[in-house]
């Protein structure tokens, strides 16, 4: 799959991107694509690996790319947003697209493409009203659910389609999610915890399954692909590896520029830690697939600055700052871009 989606990048993106994979091998660092526009705060990459959704608060609309277009332009859609992007997260069938629309309150707004009309192939068929201002988007791999943490609580949002949707919200202080199909991880705020609350017909009332005991504050929360193995970014700087089905936590380790934002990077190599530092100036990777044996990859020379959003889809990371969007792939060596650094 990482073959046939890097070849369909490199034919796919000439109109708007630069494309050197010969050179991502004699130089330290370098992107295998990049595009140029906008304002962008958050990236998503649709479940299949097809459509790149860009947030772009320059012009307040969600850009969707198409990975797979062959010859054709790559920017496939512009679909405009009712106030600043915030986060977006990707269903199988459609995009959902928190948003701040001033004066302290909310919108979920939901994207999903559209045949009526060929000049817009994705229109918005969807709002959710947010009692207050969004901070993050999440959705379960199977897009039935969705959570938008908010200042003051986080929304429940069941998904049956993209223009049917119900939504519950929740006056619990929390500032992340995650979720897999049957349930979802709460990072509670100014507690050490992450509450797990189930995800079934029955959820509208956010049944609490369990609790995952925490050395310290979250600030993040995030699970692989496959819901085997969760991470959790710590106020004081640490990152905690926890078992989804046993509820526990595995293994801490020390990051050494503080955390920004994680993701998980789950290839043929295993599972890698993607961490950006709370300075916004660095990313750092970690091999996790044994996650009771840590092990430091190094930091990637990226010519990101500042690390404004980030998203991860097999062996490709997606990175964006303010105005441009690289994506970086993992070698098979071990190395990302060929353009690790030690730290040495």
């Amino acid at each position: 799959m990482r073959k046939r989606l890097l070849v369909l990048i490199t034919v796919c993106l000439s109109a708007l991107m630069f494309i050197s994979a010969a050179s991502a091998q004699e130089l330290p660092g370098q992107p295998i694509a990049q595009l140029d526009a906008g304002d962008f705060r958050a990236l998503a990459v649709s479940p299949e690996g097809r459509w790149l959704m860009v947030a772009d608060a320059a012009n307040n609309q969600l850009r969707v790319y198409d990975l797979f277009a062959g010859n054709e332009q790559a920017l496939f859609a512009s679909s405009p947003l009712e106030g600043i992007p915030v986060d977006v997260a990707v269903t199988p069938d459609f995009a959902i697209v928190a948003v701040d629309i001033g004066d302290g309150a909310g919108l979920a707004q939901v994207v999903a493409p559209a045949s009526y009309d060929p000049n817009l192939p994705y229109d918005t068929f969807n709002y959710i009203d947010l009692p207050d201002r969004p901070r993050t988007v999440a959705v379960s791999p199977d897009g039935g659910w969705s959570i938008i943490v908010s200042t003051g609580g986080y929304t429940l949002l069941e998904l049956f389609s993209a223009d049917s949707i119900t939504s519950t919200f929740f006056a619990t202080p929390v500032v992340d999610s995650a979720l897999y199909n049957d349930q979802a991880f709460l990072a509670l705020r100014n507690e050490p915890l992450l509450r797990v609350i189930a995800l079934d017909s029955d959820s509208q009332n956010a049944p609490i399954i369990g609790e995952v005991a925490l050395p310290d504050q979250p600030t993040r929360v995030i699970l692989n692909s496959g819901g085997t193995l969760g991470a959790v970014g710590l106020e004081n700087g640490q990152i905690a590896l926890f078992d989804p089905t046993t509820q526990t936590v595995i293994n801490t380790f020390e990051v050494e520029s503080g955390i920004e934002d994680l993701r998980f990077l789950s290839f043929e190599l295993g599972e890698w830690l993607v961490i950006v530092s709370d300075d916004e100036n660095s990313v750092q990777l970690y091999d996790v697939t044994d996650p009771t044996d840590v092990g430091f990859l190094g930091t990637p020379n990226l010519e990101v600055t500042p690390v404004q959003a980030i998203a991860t889809f097999n062996d490709l990371i997606f990175i964006a700052d303010r105005s441009t969007v690289r994506i970086y792939a993992a070698q098979s060596d071990g190395e990302l871009g060929d353009g690790l650094n030690d730290g040495s």
